[in-house]
């Protein structure tokens, strides 16, 4: 597990063991990727205040309108998703995300995902990685820089760091027609 914590970071060897709220929240960010058309990489985001309501939530996408198709041309899809954070904050109505919480499902945050966060003030990012992905590691270490410098909290966990069972939910997956259930 990596934590960066007040722009410290620590290397742990034995796994921090999350809130009720928080495993709750991982749920909800997990819940949401299932929502995700891209059969590859599905992500879920969820942001809460610091009472533990939800304030927002999102999964990686294309843009409202553009044909769900064009998620399988890899090409386009690289050029034109909207990452599940993204989606989240911007799903947000309220003024601010000051002290606010991101929960993020599937990979780390990016290292642009986390700058929008630091910038919309969210003060703490829980990360679960479901797989490890080499070709988003400099982004991943874009991420934690911009985590240590800043001050925030940013926690990443692989799978075998959370309850299992967490992991072991598995929700419909929404990327197929309803009619084919």
């Amino acid at each position: 597990m990596i934590q960066i914590h007040g722009g410290v970071m620590l290397a742990s060897e034995s796994p921090r063991v999350l809130s009720k709220w928080q495993n709750r929240h991982l749920l909800d960010a997990k819940k949401e990727a299932s929502q995700s058309k891209d059969t590859s990489t599905k992500i879920g985001a969820v942001v809460v205040r610091s009472d533990n309501t939800v304030a927002g939530k999102g999964y990686n996408g294309l843009a409202r309108g553009v044909n769900d198709e064009h998620i399988h041309d890899r090409e386009f899809k690289y050029g034109a998703v909207i990452h599940a954070e993204s989606n989240c904050m911007d799903s947000v109505r309220d003024p601010t995300l000051q002290d606010y919480t991101l929960f993020v499902w599937g990979l780390c945050s990016c290292g642009s995902c986390t700058a929008r966060a630091i910038n919309r003030g969210i003060s703490h990012i829980i990360c679960v990685q479901e797989k490890e992905r080499p070709d988003w590691e400099v982004s991943f270490s874009y991420a934690r820089t911009q985590a240590i410098e800043s001050g925030i909290t940013f926690e990443v966990f692989n799978l075998n760091e959370i309850d299992p069972r967490l992991k072991n939910i598995a929700f419909p997956d929404f990327s197929v027609p309803f009619l084919e259930w």
